[in-house]
């Protein structure tokens, strides 16, 4: 069923729909709603071999990282971001299954692996990595935070702050600075305005970082 879940403590994950499995995506996405999986991002990608190899950098010492670049630079993908509270990446790995389908059928038979994983003994690929597996996971939160920004380049991977946190910073780290600005505005009253004032927090951030010049 549903979650409900503090924003303050939302957790995301990565999934991707594997070129075997991308034809039933609508399938699979129906599935992950109904289990209490919010999409909060989602595209339709054909990945280069140089992209597949950088996405799965950590496996590259393996025998089977050829084969693995071949099958996923081999049709298209559906890459997601995907939460359900604050354990998303293990909630996400359990409603998949295991990584073999066919182990996948026997322990897990409703989980995503055991109903789209392909599980025909004589191909090839499955000797292989359980390649044909129908979906990724992100393994830990710190990989699915890597492979957000990968495909989601300007996705907000880090936990969501809270109403009253954002109200508490406006109020102390930003509304000071800005009434100074306003107030210099309006005593200088230039031509343009909107110029000004950015001039004016820009040269007056709170924030910036002190760069000592070298001595000649």
């Amino acid at each position: 069923g549903q979650k409900s879940c503090n924003m303050a403590t939302l957790a995301k994950t990565l999934a991707i729909v594997k070129p075997d499995a991308v034809d039933q995506t609508d399938e699979i996405v129906d599935r992950a709603k109904r289990a209490g999986f919010a999409v909060l991002n989602r595209r339709r990608v054909r990945m280069s071999p140089e992209a597949v190899s950088e996405l799965y950098a950590d496996v590259a010492q393996t025998e089977y990282f050829s084969k693995l670049i071949a099958f996923m630079s081999g049709g298209p993908c559906e890459v997601m971001v995907l939460a359900n509270g604050g354990a998303t990446v293990m909630d996400w790995l359990d409603f998949i299954g295991p990584e073999d389908p066919v182990d996948a059928i026997e322990r897990h038979p409703e989980s995503i692996r055991a109903l789209y994983g392909n599980t025909d003994p004589e191909v090839e690929a499955l000797r292989v990595k359980n390649l044909q597996n129908a979906v990724h996971g992100s393994a830990t939160p710190a990989a699915a935070a890597r492979e957000i920004r990968f495909f989601f380049p300007s996705e907000v991977v880090e936990p969501l702050p809270t109403a009253e946190a954002s109200r508490k910073y406006i109020n102390e780290k930003i509304n000071p600075t800005l009434i100074k600005g306003l107030t210099a505005l309006s005593k200088a009253k230039p031509a343009d305005p909107l110029y000004f004032l950015a001039d004016w927090l820009d040269s007056n951030n709170p924030n910036q970082p002190t760069v000592e010049e070298p001595d000649d």
